[in-house]
């Protein structure tokens, strides 16, 4: 870099390649997912129950979302509503085959740090399983990246305070 704080020309042709680079990437695992997708939706075409499960906060998850359950893929989302106390109702068609006990839990996940989002089911213990219409109980909402960094920094921050304090 030149030290008049200026891009020469070949930093800028390098940063414009970088940016493309990412943008390329983001594009292909984008259509690498929605190609996961179709296949999920092919391989469910059968016997399907419908469950539900409310949450206070959903970004990032859409109709067609994967549902899984111990890494393998189950079902998809099939709607979604907001509640009149704000929180989202999410309802998903499962395999009817797959049992899931009645006390089982879901989370809300993302695909790697930039994926896209999909919901995981931790079965519970129960030897009653949910039919058709059931109500998983025990959710866990989505976790937002910006959120996360936000976290992170917050941390960092309490925790330099602490050392300057203690000098």
């Amino acid at each position: 870099m030149n030290n008049d704080k200026t891009f020469s020309r070949r930093e800028k042709k390098e940063l414009i390649v970088g940016i493309v680079v990412i943008l390329v990437c983001a594009i292909y695992f984008m259509y690498l997912n929605s190609r996961k997708l179709e296949e999920v939706k092919q391989q469910n075409i059968g016997s399907m129950i419908s469950i539900s499960a409310d949450f206070n906060k959903t970004d990032g998850l859409f109709v067609g979302s994967v549902v899984r359950l111990a890494g393998v893929d189950i079902g998809s989302v099939s709607d979604t509503s907001l509640l009149d106390d704000f929180t989202v109702n999410v309802v998903m068609d499962v395999k009817e085959d797959v049992l899931i006990p009645e006390d089982s839990g879901v989370t809300i996940n993302t695909a790697g740090l930039f994926g896209s989002k999909y919901i995981e089911i931790q079965p519970g213990g129960m030897d009653e399983y949910l039919e058709d219409g059931g109500v998983i109980e025990y959710t866990q909402d989505s976790m937002i990246v910006q959120d996360l960094i936000d976290r992170i920094i917050s941390i960092g921050k309490s925790k330099k305070e602490k050392r300057n304090q203690a000098k």
